[in-house]
């Protein structure tokens, strides 16, 4: 363990668009195991949460506004525990596309 982080690993992110009435979009993001840190690294918008620690049985919503008239989104999330990505693209009120990706460190 370096700087005090858990070990890096598969630890089961995975996200889903909930369409909203808003200007936005809500992410509902989940973990099989803890998630330490949660990143999210938004193209197009503005989350209203970011950095936060994630336990297994709970979700997170995240509220992505669309930054100016833009309404595509691309949402990469991250944790300091794992090595891997969720990439998330889509437009505002369509089904979204998510991938699994690993990151290049």
């Amino acid at each position: 363990l370096e700087f005090g982080l858990l070990p890096s690993g598969e630890i089961g992110l995975e996200a889903r668009w909930k369409e909203t009435k808003s200007q936005g979009s809500l992410l509902l993001i989940t973990t099989e195991q803890f998630a330490q840190t949660v990143v999210l690294d938004v193209q197009g918008g503005i989350p209203n949460d970011n950095y936060f620690h994630l336990v297994p049985g709970m979700q997170k919503c995240v509220e992505i506004r669309g930054d100016g008239d833009v309404r595509d989104f691309h949402v990469s999330i991250g944790a300091l525990n794992t090595n891997k990505k969720l990439s998330i693209a889509g437009r505002a009120g369509s089904a979204p596309a998510l991938s699994l990706q690993s990151d290049i460190r």
